[in-house]
């Protein structure tokens, strides 16, 4: 007998915050219509059922959203001075006593920080492969964003000055952030953080390391948000004054990580075929970087050379050096 064929849609997937905010959309579009009860029951299967799925750092607005709604949805569609029997005919709908919610409504019930179009902004700066630095700011609480090359790669080190108590300790529960640092008033160095300094902690800078730029945005956000939700922060971004370092990044890259690609559980599989031609290889030497012996010659040596040192784990090809990072972050932003 045959396997059973899985549907096409049996393997579709939609991620937790999709699916909460297709079915809020639903909500609404019922309650336009009258159809109180069934936005009720809908809204109630998103508190017990969808909300739950979304990571806890994207859930604060949702749960604001869910709020507002259960606020201004009616308890009933039916009219309580009408027959009380269930089996008895409805003939009108209870008047409405407040204004159904409408997505314009529960945006403008929104803090200015979280609708601001400074995240986006923020979003294309850290994409752009010419960005050195970006730097956030609100009043004393300030964020900076650099690249810089550890062990594992290139990654995203995000650095807090004058950072609220409780992003000291907010490493221990995040899934973004993988490795949390701070640098001394008086040492030009990293250490270990555990929780806040006891003196003087507004001397002192909270690093934060990522191997992701979302999960240094979402992470970075978050803070801004807690620390003053009706107030956006102001951003600066550094460029890197060559221009061409963007599209060397971008060469390093491309070769680099075409040395191997992924396999079966842990296995690795080597390039077979020439980046530039398309030819299968069979020299050994060409096998490390995947390109011909005919074909080197058209590419630049400092980017094979940038290539053969590529880590899978990199957010990008160049990075600042930590010595580099350290007098960047402990001079003036």
């Amino acid at each position: 007998m045959p396997a059973a064929v899985p549907s096409r849609a049996s393997g579709r997937k939609r991620d937790p915050v999709t699916r909460l905010a297709a079915n809020l959309m639903q909500v609404e579009a019922w309650a336009r219509k009258g159809k109180v009860d069934r936005a009720r029951d809908m809204l109630q299967a998103c508190k017990i059922l969808h909300l739950p799925a979304v990571p806890e750092e994207l859930r604060e607005p949702w749960e604001r959203r869910i709020r507002l709604l259960d606020e201004r949805l009616p308890e009933t569609s039916w009219d309580p001075s009408g027959p009380s029997s269930p089996d008895a005919p409805h003939t009108r709908r209870q008047e409405r006593t407040r204004p159904t919610p409408t997505s314009t409504d529960v945006v403008a019930a929104e803090s200015v920080a979280v609708r601001s179009p400074v995240w986006e902004r923020l979003a294309r700066a850290l994409d752009d492969r010419r960005t050195e630095a970006a730097t956030l700011t609100i009043s004393e609480f300030q964020a900076r964003f650099d690249y810089v090359a550890a062990e594992s790669g290139v990654q995203v080190w995000a650095t807090l000055r004058n950072a609220p108590r409780a992003a000291w300790s907010a490493h221990h529960e995040s899934r973004f952030i993988r490795e949390a640092r701070a640098i001394a008033p008086s040492a030009l160095g990293l250490v270990p953080v555990h929780t806040a300094p006891d003196v003087d902690a507004s001397a002192w800078l909270l690093v934060w390391a990522f191997t992701s730029i979302p999960d240094a945005r979402v992470a970075v956000k978050s803070q801004f948000l807690e620390a003053s939700p009706d107030t956006a922060p102001e951003l600066k971004v550094e460029r890197h004054p060559v221009a061409a370092v963007a599209e060397f990044d971008r060469a390093v890259e491309r070769l680099g990580s075409r040395q191997y690609r992924p396999g079966q559980g842990r296995k690795r599989f080597a390039v077979t075929s020439c980046a530039r031609c398309g030819q299968p290889l069979s020299d050994p030497n060409s096998l490390i970087l995947g390109i011909g012996p005919d074909c080197l010659k058209y590419f630049d040596p400092t980017v094979l050379v940038a290539a053969k040192q590529w880590k899978p784990g990199s957010v990008r090809a160049v990075g600042r050096t930590i010595n580099n990072f350290l007098a960047a972050v402990t001079g003036d932003w």
